[in-house]
C-alpha cells in the first residue's frame, strides 16, 4: 500500500533524529502504541525500530575514497 509506503520513509527519516524517542516517531506517524508501529516497521525492514537507529549511528566500515 501506497501508505505503508510513505510511512516506511517517513519513520526511516524520524528514526535517524536522535532527538525522538521511537514512541515519539510512532505517534508522529499515527500510530496509537509502541507495539503497532514495532510490528509494521519490522515488517517492512526486518528490524526493529532499535537496531535499525543503531545501524545508522554505527561509524561506517572502511571508506570509498
Amino acid at each position: 500500500l501506497m501508505i505503508d509506503e510513505l510511512r516506511q520513509e517517513q519513520a526511516s527519516a524520524l528514526l535517524a533524529d536522535p532527538s525522538l524517542s521511537i514512541s515519539q516517531v510512532a505517534e508522529k506517524l499515527g500510530f496509537t502504541e509502541y507495539s503497532s508501529f514495532y510490528r509494521a516497521f519490522r515488517q517492512w525492514t526486518g528490524s526493529s525500530p532499535r537496531a535499525f537507529r543503531r545501524t545508522l549511528a554505527a561509524p561506517s566500515q572502511g571508506s570509498l575514497d
